[in-house]
């Protein structure tokens, strides 16, 4: 081939083109890199919050989880501070109550007590059989007593030489036995004074 056929096959070089296309690549395959880069970004942001959302749902479960405990524990403290006072309440109102019926009946047993002359004789029976073979032994009995002991006891009381005594502050069927060593105080009065001690102050009475 001559030299006029090579020079009229050959094409005109021109560097300019070179660099355009070169920088057209350089930005085609950036953009590429771009796009890349915004898809992983993405998709790391998604993971991120995914995984985020899990860690901070953790972290209030377990802050509600220990606040619910804290709550529960305060909740049983105080229902036991409640069922304690409301014990030492009823244990309160009832040692009220209880001392006030004992007062009532302290009042009320002040005043003479009705008795029929079965039921006399009857408690007068149950006090004397106690100290039956004490000697010296001293009846002391209401004076409205008198009558009915003439009547059922007069016999017994002579054959073991009792004595008997009328007590104006006792109460009809009531009786106060004095023996030689001792004393058996069987009236109500003293009966519910002994058991207003146990619950009340001796200042009370």
């Amino acid at each position: 081939m001559s030299n006029k056929n090579i020079l009229n096959n050959w094409k005109k070089w021109y560097p300019k083109n070179i660099k355009n296309n070169i920088q057209d690549n350089y930005f085609k395959q950036d953009k590429n890199n771009i796009s890349l880069l915004n898809i992983y970004f993405e998709k790391g942001f998604k993971i991120g919050i995914k995984e985020g959302y899990k860690l901070q749902l953790k972290k209030e479960e377990f802050y509600f989880y220990n606040e619910k405990c804290i709550i529960k524990n305060k909740m049983k403290k105080l229902l036991k501070s409640f069922d304690f006072a409301f014990k030492n309440l009823d244990t309160i109102i009832v040692n009220k109550l209880l001392k006030m019926v004992l007062k009532i009946s302290l009042k009320c047993l002040n005043y003479p007590i009705k008795l029929n002359e079965k039921e006399i004789v009857k408690k007068i029976k149950k006090i004397i059989s106690k100290k039956i073979l004490s000697k010296n032994i001293i009846f002391q009995i209401s004076k409205n007593d008198k009558d009915i002991f003439n009547k059922y006891f007069k016999k017994l009381f002579y054959k073991y030489n009792y004595i008997i005594k009328y007590n104006n502050n006792i109460n009809s069927g009531e009786c106060i036995i004095n023996l030689e060593n001792e004393t058996i105080d069987s009236t109500a009065l003293t009966k519910w004074k002994e058991l207003y001690r146990l619950f009340c102050n001796k200042e009370d009475l």
